[in-house]
């Protein structure tokens, strides 16, 4: 029986959805075949990869580990050398998906007469970024989302009244 990977060998990076999830394992050796799953037994085999000629690490990528962006988990990675049996599941916690406040500097806000569109953009980004405003900070309605398109580093949210005319504070967050 192959010997079981170390948590400490198993890195996992919970994307946003549309960017691939992955799982890396080092301290693995050429041709080790790496399988990710979802449960400790049974369950569902999420990716595999076999280790390259002179390499030490796996890339495992998969669509979409967790149910949705807000969720975090565990994985459970297993490693079987050639002529070996598979080796036990080590579990690996990961992570929500990445989201950022940006910073205040990046946030420009036009709020134009009633009936009008306001307009917010958000600079310093990457292409895929997703942004999206809210009334609160904590629990509050979504006012508009926006992906950042391929080439650009900023996205530009414009609605119709977005803001009160007496002006206010929006939220801004940023998945990665």
């Amino acid at each position: 029986v192959t010997k079981a990977p170390v948590a400490g060998a198993i890195t996992v990076v919970n994307n946003k959805a549309g960017v691939k999830d992955v799982v890396t394992v080092t301290g693995v050796k050429t041709g080790d075949v790496v399988k990710v799953y979802d449960a400790a037994k049974e369950g569902k085999e999420l990716g595999t990869a076999t280790v390259a000629d002179n390499a030490e690490e796996a890339k495992i990528e998969i669509d979409q580990i967790a149910k949705d962006a807000k969720t975090k988990g565990n994985v459970y990675v297993s490693v079987q050398s050639k002529g070996e049996l598979e080796s036990t599941r080590t579990v690996k916690a990961y992570d929500a998906e990445i989201t950022v406040t940006p910073t205040a500097s990046a946030i420009k806000t036009a709020n134009n007469a009633t009936g009008e569109e306001d307009t917010i953009t958000v600079s310093k980004l990457e292409a895929g970024d997703v942004v999206k405003v809210y009334d609160a900070a904590k629990e509050g309605k979504e006012l508009g989302t926006v992906t950042v398109k391929e080439k650009e580093a900023e996205a530009v949210i414009t609605k119709k009244d977005l803001f009160v005319a007496t002006g206010g504070t929006v939220y801004v967050t940023v998945t990665k």
